[in-house]
């Protein structure tokens, strides 16, 4: 599954999402834990605007990677829980 983001990139906050251990979501840090700990942090200060919770933000993307790989392809869609 690849998921593609674009945001005005604030370096410096993004440094500072956890790379151990997520105490938010209550799971080691993987890739996929990472990001949702960096979407919270985005949302919460103001970086970008979630319209969803980010447990419903990554059905959305797990739903999309299902059908991608029944259809065997590779797609970039926007998020219905962002404003862009």
């Amino acid at each position: 599954m690849e998921i593609r983001i674009q945001v005005k990139r604030p370096p410096d906050r993004l440094a500072q999402v956890p790379i151990e251990y997520s105490t938010r979501f209550r799971e080691a840090i993987t890739c996929r834990v990472w990001l949702k700990e960096a979407l919270f942090a985005l949302d919460d200060e103001g970086y970008i605007k979630l319209m969803k919770d980010i447990g419903s933000i990554e059905d959305e993307a797990k739903g999309q990677a299902v059908r991608n790989r029944v259809a065997r392809k590779v797609t970039v869609t926007k998020s219905a829980g962002s404003i862009s």
